[in-house]
Parts: structure tokens; C-alpha cells; sequence
């Protein structure tokens, strides 16, 4: 099996599509084989799809990545383990021993639980979105009319 993580300074990099190279980790087993860098800079993300489906790539444990460059991992039969920070070697070992969902691998800004995470539309603070509030009926109308 074949894990790919992308890096940055021994950590998880935040964002895959821009990240400078990819740990190559080669597993039998549960047992770590092998490790080697694939450099991934200079290239759009259809090459770097293509980069990583040339390596032999089984899983990809990342933080945050677009939703266009997930489909593409996914529908090339990559699992795709995402938004997840840490250091490298702490990452691996919670992933070989189960532990991977644990809160500290959790990417800042993300929720924990399956499907959620920051809202696309950004944050629901007072005086956004069509709440109630102050003065108001179940209706959205204000009271008395």
C-alpha cells in the first residue's frame, strides 16, 4: 500500500493544490517499507493527479483541498483522507494505529464529524442569514402585524 502525505516543514501542508512536494510512504503490512519525496511544484492539478496515479498512490492524508481536486483523487480510486494537521510522523502513526480522528489532527476551521466543516457561504453571525431575531414572529414578520 501507498500513502502520500503533502508536506511543509515536517507537517501535513495546509493546502494540497499548492503544495511543493508529496512523502511517498510504502507500506507491507503495517510495517513502513519505504519513503521517498515527489516533487510537485510547478504543475496544475491534472498533472498532479496524474504525478501521484504514476506513483502507485492508494491514500492521500492531506488537509484542506479543493472540491474539483478531490473528485478527480476520488474518481481515480484514491481514498482520500482530508483536513488533517500535524507532523508527519505523528499523522502515520495515527493512521497505522487507528487514531487519526482524534481532535489534535483536526485542520483549524473544520468541525469534527462526517460533512461538516466552515459554511461556503461564510460565517452566520448576528444581523446575517434570515433569523428570527429580536421582535419577530415564526413567520420572519415582526410582531403586532
Amino acid at each position: 500500500m501507498q500513502i502520500a502525505i503533502p508536506v511543509w516543514r515536517e507537517r501535513i501542508s495546509p493546502r494540497l493544490d499548492s503544495a511543493g512536494c508529496v512523502l511517498m510512504i510504502r507500506l507491507e503490512d503495517g510495517k513502513e517499507l519505504e519513503r521517498w519525496n515527489l516533487r510537485l511544484r510547478g504543475y496544475p492539478p491534472g498533472q498532479r493527479l496524474h504525478l501521484l496515479m504514476m506513483a502507485g498512490i492508494d491514500i492521500l492524508i492531506c488537509g484542506a483541498l479543493s472540491r474539483a481536486m478531490r473528485r478527480m483523487m476520488e474518481s481515480a480510486g484514491i481514498y482520500v483522507i482530508a483536513w488533517k494537521t500535524g507532523r508527519i510522523d505523528d499523522v502515520l502513526n495515527a493512521y497505522l494505529t487507528d487514531n487519526l480522528d482524534d481532535s489534535r489532527f483536526l485542520l483549524p476551521g473544520r468541525c469534527p464529524g462526517p460533512g461538516r466543516g466552515p459554511s461556503p457561504r461564510g460565517p452566520r453571525g448576528r444581523g446575517r442569514g434570515r433569523g428570527m431575531g429580536r421582535g419577530m414572529n415564526s413567520q420572519g414578520k415582526r410582531k403586532g402585524r
